[in-house]
């Protein structure tokens, strides 16, 4: 059963409307995470803050945990269920979502091939408690999972973004 660590980095689901995406951050102990919330009223306007857990999970009752190798890769990501009481204990790895991950990780590397490198907890923490109080949030460019990843590795990924690429360029090459 996986638990949720200080210096993890998690993610939940959001659904709005007919798409739906992963909202990141960085569990900071103390049921406390650091990411990405809205800086006013404008949907792309974006501050960096610590929160308690339950607003970063919203109105949802699970999160994911994603685990790193050494290089700093994104190697797997386990769904975490939620107790009232945030026991923080989680169901057995989800199989289909970890085959998923790791073959998307084996396309991902092969386009984008930056490297990173992977800090501890610690680091990870004192990395994003940095960055409270920032904003620059792009969708595109500097969402909340560049900004998690980041935390981790040094680099700034988001799978979600390059998932879009991809879709649009394969939808070109049909085209």
């Amino acid at each position: 059963m996986v638990r949720i660590k200080f210096g993890d980095v998690i993610y939940v689901d959001r659904n709005c409307g007919i798409f739906g995406y992963k909202h990141f951050g960085i569990y900071s102990g103390n049921k406390n995470v650091i990411h990405y919330t809205k800086g006013s009223n404008n949907e792309f306007d974006g501050i960096i803050r610590e929160t308690p857990f339950e607003r970063f999970l919203g109105n949802d009752s699970s999160c994911h945990v994603c685990h790193f190798d050494d290089e700093g890769n994104r190697n797997s990501t386990e769904k975490t269920f939620l107790p009232q009481s945030f026991g923080i204990q989680s169901a057995a790895p989800n199989l289909t979502a970890l085959l998923a991950v790791t073959v998307a990780k084996g396309l991902y590397d092969s386009i984008f091939a930056e490297k990173g490198k992977l800090y501890s907890a610690q680091e990870t923490v004192e990395r994003a408690r940095s960055c409270i109080g920032k904003r620059g949030y792009n969708l595109l460019l500097h969402n909340c999972e560049h900004f998690a990843i980041w935390c981790k590795t040094g680099v700034e990924k988001s799978e979600q973004v390059e998932d879009i690429i991809k879709l649009v360029a394969m939808t070109a090459i049909k085209i």
